[in-house]
């Protein structure tokens, strides 16, 4: 072997083993996110955030038949300013959902999991979500109506113990 492929091996060795130790498919990276806003009436400032995500462009597998995907996440609750036509402007708490570990799966795993029959979430511009509920925005840009564990007025009425007003229905 000649001088010059034996220093061209080295250099893939080295760029393989940097591959390896700084894009290995271990923990998310942060990226830009918009705000799912289906309210042309309404806009959030800022109208994007930053969240942590785990993807074939964050984490490397160590073949192509494996994807980077999220073993573990956790909600994070952002507030925006939010500012409606014709109202002044307010603040609204969002929750997100956070990648907070990441593992390579087969991509035919990862793929047959998404093809599994799920209820369909309600889509954002129909969530809206009744007094003392926060509304969490999921990965797939659907959204769920819940209680803060500390929040009384919400569990009585998640539980069932008093009514929602007529406003709320």
């Amino acid at each position: 072997m000649d001088f010059f492929a034996a220093q061209e091996r080295q250099k893939a060795m080295e760029h393989t083993s940097r591959i390896l130790y700084e894009a290995e498919c271990k923990w998310p990276r942060p990226k830009v996110i918009p705000v799912p806003n289906n309210d042309t009436a309404k806009a959030y400032a800022p109208h994007c955030t930053i969240l942590h995500r785990c993807g074939d462009d964050t984490g490397c597998c160590g073949t192509e038949g494996l994807v980077c995907t999220a073993r573990n996440t956790t909600t994070v609750d952002l507030y925006f300013h939010v500012t409606k036509l014709g109202r002044p402007s307010r603040t609204e708490r969002l929750t997100f959902v956070n990648h907070t570990r990441c593992h390579c799966v087969s991509r035919q795993e990862y793929f047959r999991s998404l093809d599994q029959p799920v209820l369909a979430p309600a889509p954002i511009q129909t969530c809206q979500c009744p007094r003392f509920f926060d509304k969490t925005i999921l990965d797939d840009s659907s959204c769920r109506c819940d209680c803060q564990p500390q929040n009384d007025d919400c569990k009585s009425l998640k539980e069932g113990e008093e009514g929602f007003s007529l406003e709320d229905r």
